[in-house]
């Protein structure tokens, strides 16, 4: 029940954020935005199989609990900054600089 609820919410969170953009998404050309569209599924792609993979490889090589969700933390900031940078330069460079001009 409460992965439904926080799924939910991450839902509605987004459709937000898409209604409070939507001048700057009428704005972008349908090559932008599947581009962008296409960005944004190949950064999560990229964040899941670090985190998942890799993050979890390297988290149970470790016999310690605490360590292991230390490292297993320590990995999720580190591919999700890298995740973040990529996709930010990647969205700029296709759009143009119309978005994440803030």
């Amino acid at each position: 029940m409460f992965k439904l609820l926080i799924m939910v919410f991450c839902i509605i969170i987004a459709i937000r954020l898409l209604y409070n953009k939507r001048k700057l998404i009428k704005e972008l050309s349908t090559k932008e935005l599947v581009l962008s569209i296409v960005a944004y599924l190949a950064a999560v792609l990229i964040a899941f199989v670090c985190i998942y993979y890799v993050g979890n490889g390297i988290a149970k090589s470790f016999a310690n609990t605490f360590l292991q969700y230390t490292i297993f933390i320590i990995i999720v900031l580190i591919t999700m900054a890298f995740v973040q940078t990529l996709l930010h330069k990647t969205v700029n460079k296709v759009t143009g600089g119309k978005l994440f001009n803030e």
